[in-house]
């Protein structure tokens, strides 16, 4: 007889589901790897994530599905997880800054100033994955 996996093992057997069938959606491009590794990352590394608590199997899966569709046929799963991809890594090489530019705000004393629109360009974008996740019952990681 086989026994239940833990939710631990189940955790980690949807972390490596989820990441093999990200790298085949993307299908290994170079930039494209790198932000699904990091997303994915992050959103099972982060402690206030909702999944560990309502852990939903069915949400995986299509979400597993989407991510193979999209690496199999280059339709609008394919079009979607690509501009998923290169919104999160625009997003990703905003946040960094040179060395330079570090000295040289520490140096004058100055913190880096936010601006409004800079601090609220994406909560449409954010609030459209998410409804996309809702209505196609699925788990695609929201910043």
């Amino acid at each position: 007889m086989a026994s239940a996996a833990s939710p631990r093992q189940e955790i980690i057997r949807a972390y490596r589901t989820l990441l093999r069938a990200g790298l085949q959606g993307v299908r290994y491009s170079t930039p494209s790897r790198y932000v699904v590794v990091n997303q994915l990352r992050a959103a099972f590394r982060d402690p206030s994530a909702t999944f560990k608590t309502h852990f939903d199997l069915d949400k995986i899966m299509h979400t597993v599905t989407f991510l193979r569709l999209a690496g199999k046929y280059k339709g609008f799963e394919s079009k979607i997880l690509k501009n998923i991809c290169h919104v999160a890594w625009t997003r990703q090489m905003a946040k960094k800054m040179s060395w330079k530019q570090q000295f040289d705000m520490a140096a004058s004393g100055k913190s880096k100033q936010i601006d409004r629109i800079k601090a609220t360009q994406y909560e449409h974008y954010d609030r459209t994955i998410r409804m996309l996740n809702e209505t196609m019952g699925m788990c695609l990681p929201v910043q």
